[in-house]
């Protein structure tokens, strides 16, 4: 049970330390460009400079559940590779609601 909690625990920090370094990476890549093309964006390249970040960051979320997919095969929790991502995709989103 103790290594259950441990390895969690492990995945956990692994998800956040991904998080972290993908939402600054990304953050900082849209504020570089935001700065060199502020004055001729107008208002669809801003919204489509923010489309870019949101898809971005989705697929950060994407790596964290993937992340959490490919624990639970080696560790027979899930039969196999398929399995394993549809349950971590589910689970990931539930959560966020």
């Amino acid at each position: 049970m103790i290594t259950v909690i441990l390895s969690a625990l492990g995945l956990t920090a692994v998800t956040v330390i991904l998080h972290g370094v993908g939402t600054v990476a990304s953050v900082s890549r849209m504020a570089r460009l935001w700065t060199r093309r502020k004055l001729r964006l107008g208002r669809l390249g801003t919204e489509l400079l923010m489309a870019q970040l949101v898809g971005i960051l989705l697929l950060v979320h994407l790596a964290e559940a993937i992340v959490w997919a490919l624990f639970f095969v080696p560790v027979a929790a899930l039969p196999d590779l398929e399995s394993a991502v549809y349950f971590s995709l589910t689970s990931y989103f539930l959560v966020q609601k």
